[in-house]
Formats: structure tokens, C-alpha cells, sequence
């Protein structure tokens, strides 16, 4: 009688030691897909890193080129000469165009209605058609955005 325990211990304990495998493949298996998600997750948001970095990087040497512009067409209104003002114009074209490559947009200022978010007033003047209250009248510098990230607020003159 002793060896049919025996047996039934062993088969028993056999079953046992089979479940616990079970048990413990199971419980690597959960903890291998948890970590698949984790690395996933991490690998997305390491991309959305590296985006966020180009852009900082593209900003900050559009912010740096954006001056110039403004030089260029500053320097494109006060020339006389026709073909010098031809040449300047050509340049100016295609600094646009470069930057509108870029994703840079210009903030469309004059004769809109001012809003704060694109546009920073620095003068202010008072005016006889009550219409234009509140309308931009002059743009003094350009401004500048890149997707929906303001790059530079048009400086502009409202009325009031």
C-alpha cells in the first residue's frame, strides 16, 4: 500500500511542479507583453522628442534669418533704381519662398481685425469711421508663424 502512495504522491507532486511551470510561463508571458508595450510607448514618445527638437532647431535659426528679411524689404521699398529694386525684389521672392518651404507662414495683419495672439500693437490712432476700430491700420514689422507656434507677432498700428 505504501508504494501506491508513493505513486499517487509522486504524480501528485508531479502535477504540481507542471502547474507551477504553467503558471510561471504564463506570468513571463504577461510580464514579456508589458514590457513590448513599455518599449513601444517609449520608442513613440522618443520620436515625438526628436520632432519637438527639429522644430526648436528650425526656429531658432529662422528666428535668426528673420531680421534679414526684413532688412531686404525694407531695402526693396526705399530703392530707386529699377533694376537694382528688380534684383532686390528676386532675393526677397525667394527668401519667401524658402521659408514658406520651411513651413513659415506670415501673420496677415493690415485691415484685419487685431487679435493678440498674432499681433502686438504699438501705436494706436484714433479714427473717424468707427468700422476701423480695432482694425490694424499699418504693419510696422512683419510676423511670422510655423504650424500653429507664433514665430514672431506682427508689430502693427490699430485704431481706436
Amino acid at each position: 500500500m505504501d508504494e501506491e502512495n508513493e505513486e499517487e504522491f509522486d504524480e501528485s507532486e508531479q502535477y504540481n511542479e507542471e502547474e507551477n511551470e504553467n503558471d510561471r510561463v504564463v506570468e513571463l508571458s504577461q510580464q514579456l507583453l508589458r514590457m513590448a508595450a513599455d518599449f513601444d510607448n517609449y520608442k513613440k514618445r522618443e520620436r515625438e522628442n526628436l520632432k519637438r527638437h527639429i522644430l526648436d532647431a528650425k526656429i531658432e535659426v529662422i528666428e535668426k534669418i528673420l531680421p534679414l528679411v526684413d532688412i531686404l524689404n525694407k531695402a526693396v521699398a526705399m530703392t530707386q533704381d529699377k533694376n537694382t529694386k528688380s534684383g532686390l525684389e528676386m532675393i526677397s521672392k525667394q527668401f519667401s519662398l524658402n521659408l514658406e518651404s520651411l513651413g513659415v507662414v506670415s501673420i496677415k495683419a493690415l485691415g484685419e481685425e487685431f487679435n493678440p495672439n498674432y499681433h502686438n500693437a504699438v501705436m494706436d490712432e484714433e479714427v473717424a469711421n468707427e468700422k476701423k476700430v480695432g482694425t490694424i491700420l499699418e504693419v510696422f514689422t512683419e510676423g511670422y508663424m510655423i504650424g500653429d507656434r507664433v514665430l514672431r507677432y506682427a508689430d502693427v498700428k490699430i485704431g481706436k
